[in-house]
């Protein structure tokens, strides 16, 4: 994730040769999942569903950081993550996602089974 004149932009994801989906399709799957009020946690668990559903050959994890005043002055969001994986099977990708009053910065990790 970088830092951008008091808002931020997601950085690409890791989308190996044997990634579960495209990156439109992930990217639309979690905005699905995401529409309306719903509480986050059922906003993550619906996402997780869908991606299921998408792909049995692999495992996801997802995340959801919500960002209440986004792009207010001096806010500053900072988010790292480290695995070890096989890159050709595995990876990562993060979707900034709108919500009403909010941002959402959800992050996806497949591990192939």
């Amino acid at each position: 994730m970088a830092h951008v004149d008091g808002e931020y932009s997601v950085q690409r994801g890791a989308f190996g040769a044997e990634a579960p989906l495209t990156e439109e399709r992930l990217v639309s799957l979690v905005e699905q999942a995401f529409e309306g009020n719903g509480q986050l946690g059922e906003c993550v668990e619906d996402a997780v569903t869908r991606l299921a559903a998408a792909s049995s050959q692999h495992k996801f994890v997802v995340t959801a950081t919500e960002i209440r005043g986004a792009g207010a002055a001096g806010q500053t969001l900072q988010s790292h993550a480290g695995a070890a994986w096989d890159g050709k099977r595995d990876g990562a990708h993060s979707v900034r996602v709108q919500r009403a009053g909010s941002e959402v910065l959800v992050t996806v990790v497949w591990l192939a089974r």
